[in-house]
């Protein structure tokens, strides 16, 4: 892309500083950024030094972070190197945020690729993961993918390109490490080609992948609903009936559920969700996914019901989580009532302010209008088939510990309009959608 600027991670081995120097031989203009993980002490502070030297003497544009992934790792319970991989793409699109970069370059090479196709085989990741990295994907590209390493040494070697191997890498401590020094090289001594087989092998996966990809985005435009349409909080539904007539179901599940950060540990949960009884639920780290009887509802947990609110004036308006809710003291007697489930209008005889807005609690009830006896708010809600969303969504208006509307539904009996009424209050809420 013609003056387009790019960030390309530099680590000062051969096989990123052998990429620099081709994109700078290119005139294609970079900003490199190179990350110190406090993992490697003076080896690290010296690849630091050779990545920084290099860039200033070719007026190459340089950005250093350094960081430490042990901690990070130990924080966010996750292995090193997926800690250390983390950090790096976190502070690759920092400075292409800063500097209008448009994509991150990485020196990813064939070698890279076999390794990641068996790491993705042992880690059952599917057939995307079985393909390997492609040369573009979304904001990263990988213009080495289908260059062998030897081949990379070569050309180093041959323009006096330096660079630091990095003595880590001949410890097979780590997986990736594992399969380059000990697995690969015992493939290739039993079946010589094997490399060249897992490249080819990648390249017709990824075919596949294109056809598989858009056969699951064709099911989620059919299975995939928004609950709340107009609403600012991204809610799905999934119709369970049309859910069963799918084959194969594990696989279909898993991809429309990946979105929503399911885990393929988590799947089988999942399938058991189907089935399971009403309100059932199922946890995910970002989301939440319900058992509605014939729905499977996805929440995000950020979702959370309005804050508490107290109206102590006779007139006005708030903007609530699930939308707008208004008020206004009439002290006259109604001359007439349209009905409109989210409009209530209530005798003020024995109102007070201030009132409450809420959420249900447990334990909560009121006179349902039409109603002598007092009824459970829990018992209402399952009366009337609201959803598990629904319940969370739900708000009151309360007034001395008495509920005198629920919101959208029902007026508390106790306060409702009649010939008698000489002062009144009208509720109206708006809801987003």
């Amino acid at each position: 892309m013609p003056n387009a600027k790019h960030v390309l991670g530099v680590s000062g081995g051969a096989d990123s500083m052998v990429l620099l120097a081709i994109l700078r031989k290119l005139k294609i203009p970079v900003i490199a950024v190179h990350f110190n993980y406090n993992l490697r002490e003076t080896d690290a502070d010296l690849d630091h030094e050779l990545v920084e030297d290099f860039c200033t003497k070719n007026s190459i544009p340089i950005f250093i972070k350094r960081e430490n992934a042990a901690n990070y790792a130990s924080e966010k319970k996750i292995g090193i190197q997926e800690a250390a991989r983390k950090m790096r793409y976190n502070f690759f699109r920092e400075i292409m945020r800063e500097h209008g970069a448009t994509k991150i370059i990485t020196a990813h090479h064939a070698d890279d690729q076999v390794e990641t196709m068996l790491l993705n085989l042992l880690r059952a990741s599917g057939i995307k993961g079985l393909a390997g990295m492609p040369v573009a994907e979304n904001d990263i590209l990988r213009p080495m993918i289908t260059i062998a390493k030897e081949e990379i040494y070569a050309y180093a070697k041959q323009n006096n390109i330096v660079y630091r191997e990095d003595a880590s890498n001949a410890s097979d401590k780590y997986q990736r490490n594992f399969l380059r020094n000990i697995t690969i090289p015992a493939m290739e001594e039993r079946f010589p080609n094997a490399r060249e087989s897992m490249l080819k092998s990648a390249s017709y996966l990824r075919e596949a992948t294109l056809i598989y990809e858009q056969r699951i985005e064709q099911l989620k435009k059919k299975l995939l609903e928004k609950k709340y349409p107009k609403a600012d909080v991204d809610t799905w539904q999934l119709s369970i009936r049309k859910l069963k007539n799918i084959t194969p179901l594990q696989t279909v599940l898993y991809e429309l559920f990946v979105q929503f950060g399911l885990a393929q540990n988590q799947l089988s949960e999942l399938v058991k969700l189907i089935d399971a009884a009403n309100g059932a639920r199922l946890d995910l780290e970002n989301y939440t996914i319900y058992k509605d009887r014939n729905f499977l509802l996805i929440q995000p947990n950020n979702a959370l019901v309005s804050p508490e609110v107290f109206i102590e004036k006779e007139k006005g308006s708030i903007n609530l989580l699930n939308g707008k809710f208004s008020w206004q003291f009439f002290n006259e007697p109604i001359q007439s009532a349209k009905f409109d489930k989210n409009i209530a209008t209530v005798d003020a005889k024995n109102l007070t302010l201030p009132f409450h807005i809420r959420a249900p609690r447990q334990g909560d009830y009121f006179y349902p209008l039409g109603m002598k006896k007092k009824k459970k708010l829990s018992r209402f809600f399952i009366d009337n088939k609201y959803s598990p969303l629904d319940k969370e969504r739900a708000l009151l208006v309360e007034m001395d510990k008495k509920i005198v509307w629920l919101v959208g539904q029902r007026i508390d009996d106790r306060f409702r309009i009649s010939e008698n009424t000489t002062s009144y209050y009208k509720f109206t809420f708006k809801p987003n959608e």
